[in-house]
Parts: structure tokens; C-alpha cells; sequence
């Protein structure tokens, strides 16, 4: 219930203190657990939609946390594909990435990938890094910015999937794996919206 009282967006107050009361009316520690956690959630989705989550400072890190794995990981798949390309291995030891040489499997799928793939890569992993930074500091502006890199980056996997030859080098596990990475960060995203949206609204 403490949880609950702090998801509670300001102005639901007495809604949240009126939840917490009808606990003293539950019989049973089973049923008051499961109320107790069905009023986390319903407080959860009220800051949910009223576009405040970001202001958890937990939520707030969590969501730059990921947005930062994604633009680890797109700027070393970039870094991978043009360190094979033009034979700078220096470049994935600089951003802490594998080698290209444990991707021998792939050196076809290297050979296919065009050089427009691998620069609107590292574009998505820049746009990406810049979106992390403008949400930690509760920028109306981050939500543009995480589009942008969604949008870059998912159309660019899209595009590669189509190919048979990058469909088959790769696991449907690893496929699967990719589709729920891009559809938590479209969640991520709709969460950032949010924020967004709360941020323009008290702006003078």
C-alpha cells in the first residue's frame, strides 16, 4: 500500500488514502495481498496516464538504462559491420564490442550489408545516446529524438530481415529475441511520450 500511496499521481491523494482504508475492512492476509497489489497497479496506470511516471527518479533511471543499452548495442553492430568493411578491428575494441573475427558465420551477411545500413545504424545508436541524456534531464525534447532512433533502427532490422540470407544466418530465437527488444522499446517510447507530454503541459 506504501506503493501504491507513492505511484499516486498529485491530486489523487484522497483516492489513494481511500484504497488504503478499505484494507482495515479485508479479512484475510491472502486477500488483503492481492488488493494491496491491484492497487499498485491501478496506481501505477493513474501516473501512467497521467504522464508523471518519468518523475519517479527509479523510472526515470530505468528507462535511460535501456535507451542506453539500445544505443550500445546498435553502435557496436555498426562498429562490427564497418570494422570488417574497411579492416578496423581497432574500432569494436574501442567501443568494447566482439571482435569481427568471432563472426565468421556471418561474414556473408557482412558482405550483403550495404554501407547506408551501417550509417543509419551508428545514426540510430547517436539519436539514441542523445535521447538517453535529454531524459535524465526531463526534456520535453527526448521523446523526438527516441522516435527518431526507434524509427531508424527498426526500419533498418526490418529491412535486413526481409533478406533470406540475413533471415537464415541467425537463430528464430534470436529473431524472436529482436522483436521484443523493439517492442519494449516502442513501450519505453510511449512512456517517454508521456512524460513529454506532462513536461509541455507545465512549461510556461
Amino acid at each position: 500500500m506504501r506503493l501504491a500511496a507513492r505511484l499516486s499521481p498529485a491530486g489523487r491523494e484522497v483516492w489513494a488514502a481511500a484504497m488504503a482504508a478499505e484494507l482495515d475492512y479485508i479479512g484475510s492476509d491472502g486477500q488483503a495481498f492481492c488488493w494491496a497489489l491491484g492497487c499498485a497497479a491501478a496506481s501505477g496506470l493513474e501516473r501512467l496516464r497521467a504522464g508523471t511516471l518519468l518523475d519517479l527518479r527509479y523510472v526515470r533511471w530505468g528507462v535511460a538504462l535501456w535507451t542506453a543499452c539500445q544505443a550500445g548495442s546498435a553502435l557496436c553492430d555498426a562498429s562490427l559491420a564497418a570494422s570488417y568493411k574497411f579492416q578496423l578491428v581497432g574500432l569494436t575494441q574501442l567501443l568494447r564490442c566482439e571482435d569481427v573475427r568471432d563472426f565468421a558465420n556471418v561474414i556473408p551477411v557482412l558482405d550483403a550489408t550495404h554501407l547506408w545500413e551501417v550509417s543509419l545504424g551508428a545514426l540510430a545508436g547517436i539519436l539514441y545516446s542523445l535521447a538517453t541524456l535529454l531524459i535524465l534531464k526531463r526534456s520535453r525534447y527526448a521523446i523526438g529524438l527516441f522516435a527518431s532512433a526507434l524509427i531508424v533502427g527498426g526500419g533498418v532490422w526490418l529491412y535486413e530481415l526481409s533478406k533470406p540470407l540475413y533471415f537464415h544466418a541467425f537463430a528464430a530465437g534470436d529473431h524472436v529475441r529482436d522483436a521484443l527488444v523493439y517492442a519494449g522499446s516502442a513501450l519505453v517510447g510511449w512512456t517517454v511520450w508521456r512524460g513529454a507530454q506532462a513536461a509541455r503541459a507545465l512549461a510556461p
